[in-house]
């Protein structure tokens, strides 16, 4: 699964989605999921802003802009970052028992959204290609 994860990754690097093939989240970035789809990067950014500045970004469908009910969160350190886990994991927001996880152990998770979210959009390009 690597090596096709890595040509798809080259694939949208030359096609401009993604900067760079081995682009992977940055030590500070905090992953939290099962959240509840009515949160916001805004209520996040809120509640876990008590460790230090950050921004919030829930990972939401492309099409209909729903949810996908989980979110990296980006802190200024690492230190903040590791204190949010600790003080955070299991933590209950929006009547939804949350998950936090460093960034690095969501890496997959991370770029499947990146590189896998993507994969329809590559298939339907090369089918309109096909029917050229």
């Amino acid at each position: 699964h690597a090596a096709q994860a890595k040509s798809r990754a080259v694939v949208l690097e030359m096609i401009g989605d993604i900067p760079d093939a081995d682009m992977k989240p940055p030590d500070t970035a905090l992953f939290v999921c099962k959240l509840n789809p009515n949160t916001q990067d805004e209520d996040l950014e809120i509640i876990f802003s008590r460790f230090g500045p950050c921004t919030a970004n829930i990972i939401r469908d492309r099409k209909t802009g729903d949810s996908l009910n989980y979110a990296f969160i980006e802190f200024e350190t690492q230190e903040a970052s590791e204190m949010a886990y600790e003080k955070m994991n299991n933590v209950i927001i929006d009547d939804r028992r949350i998950k936090c996880d460093f960034s690095q152990s969501a890496h997959d998770q991370w770029k499947q959204f990146k590189l896998g979210s993507r994969q329809k959009l590559l298939d339907k390009r090369r089918a309109q290609a096909a029917d050229l």
